[in-house]
């Protein structure tokens, strides 16, 4: 069951699913878009909603953490989810802060 105060503070279910074309953060490295600021997947329309546009810098936080990370529209997604795949290290690789 989801907490509603919590579900105020944090609207989105995050995923954070293995990429099929990488093991871990293994390879990464090897691919053009592992030299790239790490993506996150939403919906259109919740992209649309937070203001947000495709290829847009945007801020992923939860209460562990937070992340800086490119917006990347999938209409495959929910609106409610928001998915980041596991394994990319741009941010610890190239020294950027993330």
């Amino acid at each position: 069951m989801r907490d509603s105060s919590l579900a105020l503070q944090y609207p989105l279910h995050l995923i954070t699913a293995h990429h099929s074309d990488y093991l871990h953060s293994q390879f990464w490295n090897l691919a053009s878009e592992g030299m790239d600021i790490q993506p996150v997947y939403l919906h259109p329309d919740t992209g649309a909603n937070a203001g947000i546009i495709e290829h847009q810098l945007v801020n992923v936080a939860t209460k562990r953490g937070q992340i800086t990370c490119t917006a990347r529209f999938s209409d495959t997604l929910r609106k409610d989810t928001i998915l980041i795949y596991q394994g990319s290290w741009h941010c610890m690789a190239t020294a950027l802060i993330c």
